[in-house]
């Protein structure tokens, strides 16, 4: 595989944390066996994590946002809800 870069035209300078030197370490072993930049195998790890995160908070959030009269059965809901 290729190493491939990462555009920084559109790179708005934004804080950048650091990163654990555990991190580091176990993204060398991967960088040294993929031969992929470490700052490529972040940034798809982070678009990766953020891809789930933001995708389990859209299931979560119609079940948590839902109106009690979309329940049908009222008693129900006092018992479940309540």
């Amino acid at each position: 595989m290729s190493p491939e870069r990462i555009g920084r035209s559109d790179d708005e300078k934004l804080y950048q944390p650091r990163i654990h030197s555990q991190w580091i370490r176990a993204l060398y072993r991967i960088k040294t066996e993929t031969g992929d930049p470490i700052t490529v195998l972040v940034d798809r790890a982070l678009g990766e994590f953020v891809a789930r995160y933001e995708g389990a908070a859209e299931q979560v959030a119609p079940a948590t946002s839902r109106p009690e009269s979309a329940d049908p059965d009222p008693e129900r809901r006092e018992s479940v809800y309540s």
